[in-house]
């Protein structure tokens, strides 16, 4: 077991990874009090290992974001003030606190970076001691071999019959890849022959054994179903084809079965038609997208961009991000390297050869070296937010850019006058920060204030210049009134006054974890609709 502040392990496209000082609210108030930061980078600590699935792709930043907001932990019983944290299946928590004990749960079929153990070295030596006498060529070269396939996931016993098989030895007595429909692939059906029509192809760059390799991948589809995958090599796949890939392994990824398959499968295309119900080509709305997807081709108009200065895997790197909209929908992006296209807010384009990633509960587009994007003669029209019930926000584990309306029936704890650390931004108790000691704090607003819906609750976190609207009046007033009445509380207690009971329409973007659901604000607004109408069309869909 570990300290959450102690370090993670080494990353294949970035020489280290960022700690993580994180801090829990003494009031125990929720989850916008337990917030991460990065912190100076420190060596890779080998008790700590990073699964593939989890940093195959992207950026070392954007893979941190992705473990804050993405992945799950089980959480342990407390011992004082500290919570214990299982990592299972390689799956970091959505809010790590400030004294977390990491104990980390290896998945069967995991890669490992950094320091290996003597033991996982040895048996690598074993198994290619075995195999190099049995098939008569060195050593080295087996292991060397038995290595690359076990860091990509590939269990010991098919990463010994794929080198059988390479080598021309006998595969060791195991049975030939059998042939299935897409719907009957699972992870542990094995080495597999299947029959599809290409639906998407992506292409895009990773780090591997410390040189940057090529995949190829996007969607297949039979009648039975659609299945991701992976090729390792270049077999020159197109959208619309419909080929025959032999000896493909199958993993799971994102939570699905994924075909991989490379120097050891063959790939052809076959001449005969396949009716999928599921069109080829990729193009997709923004509402359509899944994490997950690849090579999707959009048409989007640039609503937000800022470029930012990050530590990729080959030092300081440049990047794009920002929100893309279309008449469907608007999601966060990220452009790996600067796309004169998508510098200009406002500008239509078209995205070829994108991919998906979820980060903080909802889809998020990513732009490679590989994707071509294209400005358009048509300007895209942009709708607005979505608007959904908070039962619909929620159930989906999080939406961007959504609309809820409800009644505020709480201002909780923690509202109107606060103080945060100068160093970090964190609320402090007392001239207290959780990691920095004592301080002297810096004067700040915000409300959280629980909006009801009658299908669900979520806390609708509001920032200083929001704040400020509802209370009426600057934080130097606030500052003002609570020195007047020698107490803080009198600004939250207006606040509350103000605005509890009330319906509001407010818009932002939810995330939904073990603390519930939170919404950060990006609007928030006296709702204008009629109750009565919008009752009547809720006790229509209960009936329907």
């Amino acid at each position: 077991m570990i300290h959450a502040e102690a370090a993670l392990a080494s990353h294949p496209s970035a020489p280290d990874l960022v700690a993580y000082d994180v801090v829990e609210d003494p009031d125990n108030e929720g989850p916008e009090e337990r917030t991460e930061r990065p912190r100076e980078r420190v060596a890779a600590v080998s008790a700590f290992r990073v699964p593939v699935d989890e940093i195959r792709d992207g950026d070392l930043d954007e893979q941190e974001k992705q473990w804050e907001d993405r992945a799950r932990a089980d959480r342990g019983e407390r011992e004082g003030s500290e919570r214990h944290v299982t990592i299972d299946g390689g799956r970091a928590p959505k809010r790590l606190l400030d004294g977390d004990i990491l104990t980390y749960a290896r998945p069967r079929e995991e890669r490992f970076y950094g320091a290996r153990s003597n033991g996982h070295v040895m048996e690598i030596d074993r198994h290619a001691e075995e195999l190099a006498s049995d098939l008569g060529v060195d050593k080295e070269e087996v292991a060397e071999g038995l290595r690359n396939l076990v860091e990509y996931s590939v269990p010991m016993e098919e990463a010994k019959q794929s080198l059988r098989r390479k080598y021309g030895g006998d595969s060791g007595g195991s049975s030939a890849p059998t042939s299935a429909d897409l719907a009957e692939v699972t992870p542990d059906s094995g080495n597999v022959t299947v029959t599809a029509k290409v639906l998407t192809v992506g292409k895009r760059s990773i780090r591997y054994n410390g040189d940057d390799h090529v995949i190829f991948e996007g969607e297949l589809a039979d009648e039975s179903g659609k299945i991701s995958y992976t090729a390792w090599e270049d077999f020159g796949l197109e959208a619309d084809d419909v080929v025959r890939i032999g000896n493909a392994g199958v993993r799971e990824y994102e939570g699905h079965p994924e075909l991989n398959f490379g120097e050891s499968s063959t790939v052809s295309v076959v001449d005969e038609p396949l009716d999928v119900p599921y069109e080829a080509g990729g193009e997709a709305d923004l509402a359509d997208l899944e994490a997950g997807d690849r090579g999707v081709t959009l048409d989007v108009r640039v609503v937000e961009v800022e470029r930012k200065t990050i530590d990729g895997r080959d030092g300081e790197t440049e990047i794009l991000s920002g929100v893309l909209g279309d008449e469907t929908a608007r999601l966060p992006f990220t452009a790996w390297e600067v796309v004169p296209a998508l510098t200009e807010e406002g500008a239509s384009v078209r995205i070829e050869n994108a991919y998906v990633r979820e980060f903080r509960g909802v889809p998020s587009v990513n732009v490679s070296e590989f994707s071509v994007v294209t400005e358009r003669d048509e300007p895209v029209e942009v709708g607005g937010p979505t608007r959904m019930t908070i039962r619909e926000a929620v159930s989906g584990g999080g939406a961007y850019d959504v609309e809820l309306v409800g009644n505020v029936i709480e201002v909780r704890d923690g509202s109107g006058l606060i103080e945060r650390c100068p160093e970090c931004g964190r609320v402090i108790q007392k001239g207290q920060c959780r990691t920095h000691g004592e301080v002297e704090g810096e004067d700040d607003m915000r409300v959280k204030a629980i909006l009801d819906d009658g299908t669900g609750t979520a806390t609708a976190i509001l920032d200083r210049e929001l704040t400020e609207d509802v209370y009426d009046g600057t934080l130097e007033d606030a500052l003002d009134a609570a020195r007047d009445a020698m107490n803080r509380e009198v600004v939250a207690d207006d606040i509350r006054e103000s605005i509890v009971g009330k319906e509001y329409a407010v818009r932002g973007h939810l995330s939904v974890d073990e603390y519930g659901a939170n919404l950060e604000t990006v609007r928030f607004r006296e709702s204008a609709d009629d109750p009565v109408s919008r009752a009547h069309d809720l006790l229509a869909e209960v009936d329907a």
